[in-house]
Order: C-alpha cells, then sequence, then structure tokens
C-alpha cells in the first residue's frame, strides 16, 4: 500500500515537471492534454503548483507568451 502511495507522488511529480516545462516552452497543447479542459477537467488542482525551484507557474508563462486563448482557458478553471 505504501508503495503505490509513493509510486502516486512520483507520477505526479513528473506531470508537474513536464506541466511547467511545457508551459515554459509554450507547448499548450500537452499542458491541457495534462490540466484537461474547464468543462471536463483532469487534473485541474495542478494549475497553481509553482515548486520551490520556480517562480513561475503556467498562467505566468501564459502571460509571458502573450497568449490570451490559453490565459482566458486558464482562469477558467475552477481551481485558478
Amino acid at each position: 500500500m505504501l508503495s503505490r502511495c509513493v509510486s502516486k507522488i512520483y507520477e505526479t511529480a513528473e506531470e508537474i515537471d513536464l506541466l511547467l516545462r511545457s508551459s515554459k516552452h509554450g507547448k499548450w497543447e500537452k499542458v491541457l492534454e495534462i490540466l484537461g479542459d474547464p468543462d471536463n477537467p483532469r487534473k485541474s488542482y495542478l494549475i497553481n503548483c509553482i515548486p520551490e525551484n520556480r517562480r513561475w507557474g503556467i498562467l505566468h508563462q501564459a502571460a509571458y507568451w502573450n497568449n490570451h486563448q490559453v490565459v482566458r482557458k486558464l482562469v477558467h478553471f475552477k481551481a485558478c
């Protein structure tokens, strides 16, 4: 049971890393694949993740990339 919990933690950490790297490089298809859609969220709780070793989250990156569509979509998630 414990090993299953640890495995899930590692899986979530890898998803957070992929999510943040994808947003940093403007790969919004991958970001939205992980998060889902505001009407059908998959892992919307990851939207506000900013690990200690980073300064920007997904919404910051969308604003930096000047991607109005993604910003609008992100703020419509209930977690945001």
